[in-house]
């Protein structure tokens, strides 16, 4: 893959979204990805560089409030506004398209928030009219800090009158390789605090949508020790299952930031699955 890109920005609802399009000639489908919180667009480019070589467009957005989009850093007032912004951009992307002979088919991928960002899109009965397929990739449906589920109610009236708090969090326990989580924290547009708001407003959606079934084909993948999202919570997704191409597949032995530390064996799991479609 060329190492050159083509930015964007586009304008959908009330925010500016910045884009970059890795491109090949002659595609054979278009890939969206979507980043997890705190991150930006450009923290799993070897995944575009992958998908390149297996002929896909990739295209990668920051979402509102991280790396080069627009809105506060790391706030969004709601879940929901994240699930609009990805569809609005996955109908930019079929736009595009008209200038070729006929549609590509276009793959949703997203990782962590993105996850169960694209988990969500996945529940919805529209969701075949704009994808193909859907990767999730360790989705918080439920999260391994217990204490949040305890103060929950307590922490939605404080979040109601404080919505800027943030809590200022590097966590290396999401990396089984401490190297790779130091390299990792030096990007300058990764954000170093989360919002308590946007936390809860995670734990609702992840609650909200674990019991649900897809209605396009999904791939479902799970660390098995991940820290910070409990695995149980893919699991049970898994059992509400109805479509007969998707799949649930847990990693062995694997922490939460599986694109940094077991790209190669992921990007694998991802293509057969596609091929097999």
């Amino acid at each position: 893959m060329s190492t050159e890109y083509t930015e964007t920005t586009h304008q959908i609802g009330k925010y500016s979204i910045f884009s970059r399009l890795y491109s090949v000639s002659s595609a054979k489908g278009n890939i969206l990805f979507i980043h997890g919180y705190t991150e930006h667009s450009g923290i799993n480019l070897m995944t575009g560089k992958y998908f390149n070589e297996q002929g896909f467009n990739v295209y990668f957005i920051d979402l509102p409030g991280h790396g080069r989009s627009s809105g506060t850093r790391g706030y969004i007032p709601l879940f929901e506004d994240y699930e609009m912004i990805v569809k609005e951009f996955s109908k930019l992307i079929q736009k595009s398209d008209v200038f070729i002979s006929e549609q590509l088919p276009l793959y949703l991928i997203g990782f962590s928030i993105g996850g169960l960002i694209v988990s969500r899109i996945a529940s919805d009965k529209k969701a075949s009219q704009l994808y193909n397929a859907i990767i999730s990739i360790n989705p918080p449906y439920w999260i391994n800090v217990w204490y949040v589920y305890i103060f929950y109610y307590f922490a939605l009236v404080f979040a109601f009158f404080f919505p800027s708090f943030t809590v200022h969090y590097i966590n290396e326990s999401l990396f089984n390789n401490k190297e790779v989580a130091s390299k990792f924290f030096k990007d300058p547009y990764l954000l170093k605090s989360n919002n308590l708001h946007v936390c809860l407003e995670m734990v609702r959606a992840g609650l909200e949508d674990v019991s649900k079934s897809e209605h396009v084909p999904f791939l479902l993948i799970q660390s098995s020790c991940d820290s910070i999202v409990n695995p149980k919570g893919a699991l049970t997704k898994s059992h509400y299952f109805h479509n007969s191409k998707s799949l649930f597949v847990l990693i062995p032995n694997q922490n939460h930031m599986l694109f940094e530390e077991d790209f190669s064996s992921l990007h694998s799991t991802m293509t057969k699955w596609i091929n097999s479609l």
